[in-house]
C-alpha cells in the first residue's frame, strides 16, 4: 500500500508541473525563438511548502508552509548569485521518552523556523534542540521571464539538515520503557531529507 505522505508529495509535484505546462509560452511563427534577458537584479517574493520526515522518530521540523523574499543577481549566461530568507511554521511530533512505546507520543507542536541561504545555507529555530544548523540542498528549477521586468521561478528541493537527539532518547535505565533510539546502533545525530516546493515572483529592479 502506498504511503499517504509519498502520495501527497507525488500529487503536489504533478500538479505544479501541470500548472507550469499551462503557463509556459509556446513559440509561434511570428515570434523570435530567442531573446536576451536584460534583467540584472531581481527582487522577489517566495511561497513554499516543506514536506519532511522529521527524522526516524518524527520529532524534527517536518511539514508546513513557508514564505519569504529573494534577491537574484544575473551575471550573464547561466551564472547568477542569489540570497533568500524564508520563514516557516512546521509541524513536529512531541514524545515522552520515559513512557512505553505505545503511549510515547503525546501530541503535535509548531516549530518556527527561519532559512537563510546564499553561498551557504543556515536554518534557525525558536526552540527545540535543532537550533542553528548548516543546510545543503539538491534542487531543480526553472525561471520564466515575462516581459522585461517580471519573472516566475519554480523549484523542487531536497533540503538536508542535521538533527541532534537528547541523551534521554538513549536512556536504558527504565526496564518498562525501552530507549527511543538504540544506543548500540544509533548516533545522537541524523541527517534528514526534506522535500520543498518554492514558487517565486520576481521583479527586475535593475535592467
Amino acid at each position: 500500500m502506498a504511503n499517504p505522505q509519498s502520495s501527497t508529495i507525488v500529487y503536489t509535484i504533478r500538479a505544479a508541473c501541470a500548472a507550469l505546462a499551462l503557463l509556459w509560452p509556446t513559440p509561434s511563427a511570428a515570434q523570435a525563438p530567442y531573446s536576451d534577458v536584460r534583467a540584472k537584479t531581481l527582487l522577489g517574493l517566495t511561497l513554499g511548502y516543506t514536506n519532511g520526515s522529521g527524522g526516524s522518530v518524527g520529532v524534527g521540523p517536518a511539514e508546513g508552509p513557508m514564505a519569504g523574499a529573494r534577491v537574484d543577481l544575473l551575471l550573464g549566461g547561466p551564472v547568477q548569485l542569489g540570497v533568500s530568507a524564508m520563514a516557516g511554521n512546521l509541524d513536529r511530533t512531541l514524545i515522552d521518552p520515559s513512557q512505553p512505546p505505545a503511549s510515547r507520543v503525546v501530541g503535535k507542536d509548531k516549530q518556527q523556523i527561519l532559512f537563510l541561504e546564499g553561498s551557504i545555507g543556515l536554518v534557525f529555530t525558536s526552540d527545540f534542540e535543532f537550533k542553528t544548523k548548516f543546510t545543503t540542498a539538491i534542487l531543480a528549477g526553472t525561471r520564466w521571464h515575462v516581459g522585461r521586468r517580471l519573472a516566475f521561478r519554480f523549484e523542487v528541493r531536497d533540503m538536508l539538515w542535521q538533527l541532534r537527539y537528547p541523551s534521554s532518547f538513549f536512556d536504558t535505565s527504565n526496564p518498562d520503557a525501552p530507549p527511543v533510539l538504540d544506543p548500540r546502533v544509533r548516533d545522537d545525530t541524523e541527517w534528514t531529507h526534506n522535500l520543498q516546493l518554492w514558487i517565486s515572483l520576481g521583479y527586475a529592479i535593475r535592467i
